[in-house]
């Protein structure tokens, strides 16, 4: 939520169903995307977190954490952190917004104090590189998270499709049984033997047993499918992409 009206902003172009959508940036961190984030855009090209922004002082920076279409600046694909200057167009997959600013009023004349060429050794950028530390070490540990969702969706959908099959060809050959069986009782007499009156009825039970095998292990399956969507839904909470100051 941004309170009051923010000095700069994004202004869609591009699709032509959401020309004109009008994105304020409040200064600090915010986040593009079309999840639960500070500057949404309704586009299903464009992912929950796409990038990120921080405003300051006038001064706009944007970083692509993640996502899926990637981001571009004036239509060249971001390499890390870049400056944005007003007149710029980014692109967040297939949704282009330029960025619009307020100059600030230039202050009135006074007097002038020339100062002469100045150097410095090093110049520091700790926060910057604090920033780029973080998102490295998120990035990974989201792409770690993923991963382990990934094997565990595979696992769940390996033991749903072989207890289907457990099922099936179990409850199949029950009823195979079961018909033999009856059969059996049917033309039963003196000298049929036990035997072979139970023979079907023990193929029957055999079946069945596996049917129902094939079914615990479906619900087993599908109990780990949703366990597995449950954790990657809750990705953004463990790893946030924004840093947590």
């Amino acid at each position: 939520m941004i309170n009051g009206p923010a000095p700069q902003r994004l202004v869609v172009l591009d699709p032509p169903r959401l020309r004109g959508l009008v994105l304020p940036v409040p200064d600090g961190w915010s986040s593009v995307g079309r999840g639960q984030v500070e500057l949404r855009v309704d586009d299903p090209y464009v992912s929950r977190r796409h990038a990120a922004l921080h405003a300051q002082n006038g001064v706009l920076t944007v970083e692509d954490v993640g996502s899926q279409s990637g981001t571009t600046l004036n239509g060249r694909r971001l390499q890390g952190r870049e400056w944005v200057q007003p007149g710029d167009v980014l692109g967040f997959g297939p949704v282009t917004a330029r960025y619009e600013a307020k100059m600030a009023a230039a202050p009135p004349a006074g007097p002038s104090f020339v100062v002469g060429s100045q150097s410095a050794d090093i110049l520091s950028n700790v926060a910057g590189n604090q920033y780029n530390s973080y998102l490295h070490t998120v990035i990974q540990q989201r792409e770690s998270f993923f991963r382990q969702v990934a094997a565990a969706r595979t696992r769940a959908r390996r033991l749903i499709l072989f207890g289907l099959f457990l099922f099936a060809a179990g409850s199949a050959v029950e009823i195979v049984g079961a018909v033999i069986y009856a059969r059996s009782l049917t033309s039963a007499n003196e000298n049929t033997s036990s035997s072979t009156l139970f023979k079907g009825f023990d193929l029957a039970f055999a079946a069945g047993g596996v049917a129902a095998f094939g079914l615990i292990l479906m619900i087993v399956g599908i109990i780990l499918h949703i366990s597995a969507a449950s954790r990657q839904r809750r990705v953004d909470e463990i790893h946030p992409i924004r840093p947590p100051y």
